[in-house]
């Protein structure tokens, strides 16, 4: 597919903003509200008291930006005579800086405000609940990064296929995957390894590599999607 690198930047710029603002404010919005609450159980010294930390609301940045930029920015774009190689490379670039800024962002909430609380409220972190803490700050940033791009080159993918009859066909699938796997010891067993792989894997190297290369061939995806895909 030909790009045009001014064409990539500009395609960037807009999916930052564009739509994009919703996830913004509803992140904004969860956000407040989770430090109101955390700050009135600090000041009323609740006992055995416990509470989503705030920075773990942030995520829904790039979840729903993963939803709002395939579904709306894209036919607004191609309309604005985009290219479909462009979009792709820009929506790449876009949901890389949506992992690295989250996970810059909710590791220092998690040193500063979440450690300040902690003798009186238990806040639940993720990164702390998942172990991605345990090998040291850089790894806690990298590992947050590789998962959250997994996380939204995936939603973004399976949104794009939303408007293919087979993207419906592809929901199903999951869903009987899931709902056939858990009761059945042995399918459990492969599900639950599949999950520690990419989320609790005490190796942060294989943890890394293995949600960054999920991400890649995920969104690799795109490329035959988009070329399908109807303006």
């Amino acid at each position: 597919m030909k790009t045009n690198l001014k064409s990539i930047c500009a395609i960037t710029r807009i999916n930052f903003y564009k739509t994009t603002w919703i996830a913004y404010w509803v992140a904004l919005l969860s956000f407040a509200s989770s430090i109101i609450q955390i700050f009135i159980m600090y000041l009323l010294n609740t006992p055995d008291s416990s509470q989503v930390s705030e920075g773990n609301e942030l995520i829904l940045v790039i979840i729903l930006a993963a939803i709002l930029i395939p579904s709306v920015n894209f036919s607004r774009l191609m309309h604005l005579n985009g290219k479909k190689a462009d979009f792709f490379w820009a929506c790449a670039i876009n949901y890389v800086i949506f992992s690295a800024a989250l996970s810059l962002i909710i590791l220092v909430l998690n040193l500063t405000i979440d450690r300040m609380l902690s003798p009186v409220v238990e806040l639940l972190d993720i990164i702390d609940i998942f172990g991605w803490t345990g090998s040291g700050i850089i790894f806690a940033f990298f590992r947050q990064f590789a998962f959250y791009l997994l996380l939204g080159v995936a939603l973004h993918t399976l949104t794009a296929i939303q408007t293919f009859w087979w993207g419906w066909v592809v929901d199903l699938i999951i869903a009987a995957i899931i709902s056939v796997f858990i009761p059945i010891p042995m399918l459990r067993k492969l599900l639950i390894d599949f999950f520690y792989l990419i989320i609790f894997n005490p190796n942060p190297i294989a943890h890394i590599g293995a949600c960054l290369s999920l991400a890649a061939g995920i969104y690799a995806l795109n490329i035959p999607i988009l070329s399908r895909k109807k303006i």
